[in-house]
């Protein structure tokens, strides 16, 4: 039996870079560069809920299920406020970004756990 963490792995780089992007954003003193780097994290983070959403259906009744629903749920707020922040970035940006930081690492953390879990699940048959 091959156990096939691809999709784990792919959100996980994903989540990553996108953390990068939003501490980027954080830092930036010129709002188009800061906007620029949320915008590539939203791209990113467009791939880590495409990526979570495949395995929730694949890891359904397993002993991961619900770390991956966590991880998931984490992932979709950060999302949300990525998107929140973008439509209303003058008033949004500086809370949200921080709350979209703190939704990020919560599902990196979780997605790492899921990786590291892994090897002992039958994940895909």
């Amino acid at each position: 039996m091959q156990k096939d963490t691809r999709n784990l792995t792919v959100a996980q780089e994903h989540l990553r870079t996108a953390m990068q992007e939003v501490t980027l954003a954080q830092g930036q003193s010129e709002q188009s560069m800061a906007r620029a780097s949320a915008e590539r994290a939203m791209r990113n983070m467009d791939l880590v809920v495409r990526r979570l959403e495949t395995e929730r259906g694949r890891l359904a009744r397993t002993s991961l299920e619900t770390e991956l629903e966590a991880a998931f749920a984490s992932a979709q707020r950060a999302w949300q406020g990525l998107h929140d922040v973008l439509n209303d970035w003058e008033y949004a940006s500086q809370a949200g970004l921080g709350q979209v930081r703190d939704d990020l690492a919560a599902a990196e953390q979780r997605v790492t756990s899921i990786c590291d879990k892994a090897p002992q699940e039958a994940m895909h048959p």
